[in-house]
């Protein structure tokens, strides 16, 4: 037999008893689209270990890899129906229910055809995680960790953790030379989406802990975005845990869309006085007033 009438037999055999669509859930490892062209997803399962929060996921994890297109008739309704059910934009990261059928092809080997997609699914998965996390932060003790620090009346000393070229951050410290009061503000850098976030945000409170610098007030922002890019403030199992924990009072500024969607603003003692960035995010901080006006704050960064 040659290799072709392997193959063959292999798509006939496919095709005959894979001719159903299948509903499958799994988590959109990459994906690329041009406006108006196809899109042609990997697909992903990994392996159910929420012991591995230490470290991030490795390629051994995966139990279950395969390509997926979604033809350009389909795509154009598809994405734009699952952007007006959820406000966000199909992604990598993102866990999807999907309605496929099963295609083979001598050359390009076994792949899948979406012809569907399930917004509900990606949408009932976040909250669902995010309704576990704050549990599990409950059943800690953790929640009330929090509300236990006193917030200085004079804030001066504030450690930000954020990306440096993050538009939450400059909105953040353009208030503050805005606002006519004296700051020192030190920046801990972190990613502040996708699956390496919680890791650098736990790293950058372990690094303002370590610093020694009695800060009043740490300050987490991210700004706006949609749900999904937010998904490390709402359901990991590390950076939610390090801030509720953290020795001096942390705040989350997070955007009016991300604010419902976060575990971290939820154990926040801050988040029932403090407003959504760019505007208002400075109520609950008071330091002492300079004689000028628009004082420059004092930065630096690690």
């Amino acid at each position: 037999m040659q290799l072709h009438e392997l193959c063959d037999s292999i798509r006939a055999t496919i095709q005959t008893d894979f001719d159903a669509t299948y509903r499958v859930t799994a988590e959109i490892s990459s994906l690329s689209a041009k406006a108006g062209g196809h899109c042609f997803m990997e697909l992903i399962e990994k392996r159910d270990d929420k012991t591995s929060s230490s470290k991030l996921r490795s390629s051994a994890d995966i139990i279950a890899k395969v390509r997926a297109t979604c033809w350009a008739n389909v795509w154009s309704m598809l994405s734009a129906y699952f952007l007006d059910a959820t406000g966000m934009q199909l992604q990598p990261g993102m866990q999807v229910e999907l309605d496929v059928n099963v295609d083979f092809h001598p050359v390009y080997g076994l792949s899948l055809v979406v012809v569907g997609v399930n917004p509900e699914f990606t949408l009932g998965g976040l909250m669902r995680q995010r309704r576990e996390t704050i549990a599990r932060l409950e059943k800690e003790g953790m929640m009330e960790l929090q509300p236990a620090l006193s917030l200085p009346t004079l804030v001066r000393r504030v450690a930000v953790i954020s990306a440096a070229d993050a538009a939450g951050y400059q909105d953040f410290t353009d208030q503050l030379r805005q606002s006519g009061y004296a700051f020192f503000t030190q920046l801990f850098p972190a990613t502040m989406q996708g699956e390496a976030a919680p890791f650098t945000i736990m790293a950058a409170l372990d690094k303002i802990y370590a610093s020694g610098t009695p800060f009043d007030l740490v300050v987490i922002i991210r700004g706006g975005g949609a749900n999904t890019d937010l998904t490390c403030f709402a359901t990991t199992t590390n950076s939610v845990p390090s801030a509720p924990s953290s020795p001096c009072q942390s705040s989350p500024a997070l955007g009016t869309h991300a604010m419902s969607a976060s575990s971290i603003w939820s154990v926040s003692k801050l988040s029932k006085h403090l407003l959504p960035l760019p505007n208002g995010s400075l109520r609950a901080i008071r330091p002492r007033k300079t004689n000028s006006p628009n004082s420059p704050i004092s930065s630096s960064s690690r």
